[in-house]
């Protein structure tokens, strides 16, 4: 045999080699999994909220998360040379996911999973810079459907001002179809009001749907403490203000009733006082958009709105209907997913003189005419990078504007057969 000088170097064949290495990967990822599981092995240990404690190993904390990086093995290393870290103000529940997510564990929703878990597990997430956990759960945001996952969502999201999740839940709702006058049960008062400030709502939410989920998420919580109540005494006014509730309530009412009970399943996470309705029918509904039939059998007898409130709501819809306007188109239009901003549809304030100087103020002309305007200046600038429609100092050609006018009217006519009220109101 000639020797030439060179050692050759013995290598498998191309699939084995990945094979191999698909097995080792494996292996490593099998072995990584098990940190957790060997107490030997786990050298630092998060005191929590409550004392409860949560055990990791920094390595594989420090290789997924650039702020654990820094905080054992760079400049803040030095406070952190103890293996306690104390935590009071963090759930352990919220953490024990970041640290599963980060020792190779798969991302799952387990049967005690929820969102004060997963809100509280975000925003530890985000402050830790550990970017692909963040990205899951807000996927888990996306795919969410119906009012009662959102409202849960809400009820731990508002309070921590989560703004990554808020944003997404708002888009989502958005397009929530399925809203019924149950719709609000179990959602909290602050939740219900951020709801309203920023969600525009699908074009088949009117402002009587709302109005009614308001009202019904109290509804089955006035029954659930009657008994209660009975038990210590409760006044013949208190008595008279649930059976006043259970008699004109309406369609928002027979929708919580439901079996033995008188209770609805669903409907016995509420969170809301009859005060509580007061506020927000007052400062987030705009109740002059609210059939007057809902207004009198459902709303009035629950004594949650002043006389000047009330005369200050119906003036709103005499004037309208003065004018010729349909009861049976005003009251269907979706005037929240037309509108440019909660301002212009609710009074957003609880001191009467507010609420009735809003009324007082309020014009429904007024409000179509910025609404139209809006739909026109994103036609008009749509039209103008298709067809350059503006001249060339800038200004709108009278021609093309009308156009506009006209065909966005006419578009909301064919949508929603809002035709005498459109004219009408383009008359004012």
């Amino acid at each position: 045999m000639i020797d030439y000088g060179v050692v050759p170097r013995p290598s498998l064949g191309r699939t084995e080699e990945e094979e191999e290495d698909n097995e080792q990967q494996e292996s490593f990822l099998r072995a990584t999994k098990r940190v957790l599981d060997h107490p030997r092995l786990l050298d630092v240990t998060f005191v929590c909220e409550g004392s409860h404690e949560v055990r990791a190993n920094r390595t594989l904390l420090a290789s997924g998360s650039e702020y654990f990086l820094e905080l054992f093995y760079g400049d803040m290393k030095e406070s952190c040379v103890d293996t306690m870290i104390h935590l009071p103000s963090v759930k352990s529940d919220s953490l024990q996911v970041v640290v599963d997510y980060l020792h190779g564990r798969l991302f799952r929703w387990n049967d005690d999973g929820s969102w004060d878990i997963m809100v509280g597990a975000y925003l530890l997430a985000d402050q830790f810079h550990v970017k692909g956990l963040c990205k899951r759960i807000l996927r888990l945001v996306s795919i969410l459907g119906y009012p009662s996952e959102l409202g849960d969502l809400l009820n731990a999201a508002v309070p921590r001002q989560a703004t990554a999740i808020l944003d997404a839940a708002v888009k989502v709702l958005n397009t929530v179809v399925a809203f019924k006058s149950g719709s609000f049960t179990g959602w909290s008062k602050d939740s219900i009001k951020y709801c309203l400030e920023k969600v525009a709502f699908h074009q088949s939410i009117t402002e009587t749907i709302l109005a009614k989920a308001v009202v019904s998420s109290a509804f089955a919580n006035l029954h659930s403490n009657k008994k209660d109540d009975e038990c210590h005494g409760s006044s013949m006014a208190s008595d008279s203000m649930d059976k006043e509730m259970e008699e004109h309530l309406g369609s928002a009412g027979s929708d919580c009733m439901d079996g033995e009970n008188g209770i609805h399943p669903e409907f016995k996470g509420c969170s809301l006082s009859v005060e509580d309705v007061g506020e927000v029918l007052r400062s987030h509904i705009n109740l002059a958009f609210v059939s007057p039939i809902f207004l009198k059998n459902g709303i009035e007898p629950l004594g949650i709105l002043s006389s000047k409130i009330r005369a200050a709501v119906y003036g709103v819809q005499s004037v309208c209907f003065a004018r010729g306007m349909r009861s049976d188109s005003f009251f269907v239009m979706p005037w929240r997913s037309m509108s440019l901003a909660p301002s212009l549809i609710a009074p957003l304030a609880t001191e009467e003189s507010k609420v009735c100087r809003f009324y007082r103020e309020f014009s429904v002309p007024s409000i179509w005419r910025k609404m139209l305007f809006r739909n026109v200046t994103l036609a008009a600038q749509h039209q103008r990078q298709r067809m350059g429609s503006f001249n060339k100092d800038g200004s709108w050609i009278v021609l093309g504007e009308l156009l506009f006018v006209v065909d966005a009217a006419r578009l909301l006519e064919q949508r929603h057969g809002w035709v005498a009220s459109a004219r009408v109101i383009l008359q004012h």
